[in-house]
């Protein structure tokens, strides 16, 4: 009896990571087709409710969320297919303000950006996009909801540094 962890059958030639990117390349297409139902059905229910406040914050908060399950789909994507960056030049005092937009749906936290002049920075937006994300999730987690999270993007040297600071309790060490 073949279970779903037995790949050795399935595919007796590839590496691990060959089999790894199979299995999430059908596992990505798999979530993306109910993420695009739900999608679908918000943009309905915002046809039909756009008038209740409390409405719109929770589709707000549907679409956020569906956000964020893609770009993780994606993610998990570009890495097991070894998908090379693109850089290209992008405003991070435009896309940081939007990333946080999406992981604070409801505006409980207090955001506060310091860009030091130019805010471009070099690098591919995808990946740049799911990292910040994943920063600004894990410190809207840390507060629970609840308090600032300070972004500066500041220049020194040849590198561009971006300081995430939250006042959750840190990490043990």
């Amino acid at each position: 009896m073949k279970t779903s962890a037995d790949t050795s059958s399935v595919a007796p030639n590839l590496a691990p990571l060959d089999v790894l990117g199979r299995v999430s390349a059908g596992l990505a297409h798999d979530l993306r087709t109910p993420l695009t139902i739900v999608r679908n059905a918000v943009y309905l229910l915002r046809r039909s409710n756009s008038d209740d406040p409390k409405i719109v914050e929770l589709l707000d908060m549907i679409d956020a969320e569906t956000d964020a399950m893609n770009l993780i789909l994606t993610g998990l994507n570009e890495i097991t297919h070894s998908r090379n960056p693109e850089p290209e030049a992008i405003d991070v005092a435009r896309v940081l303000p939007e990333v946080a937009a999406r992981v604070d749906v409801n505006n409980l936290m207090e955001w506060k950006f310091d860009f030091d002049p130019p805010s471009i920075v070099w690098c591919d937006l995808p990946q740049f996009t799911l990292m910040m994300n994943k920063v600004f999730r894990n410190a809207v987690a840390a507060m629970k909801g609840q308090g600032q999270v300070a972004v500066r993007v500041r220049h020194d040297k040849d590198n561009d540094i971006i300081e995430v600071r939250d006042r959750g309790p840190g990490v043990a060490e």
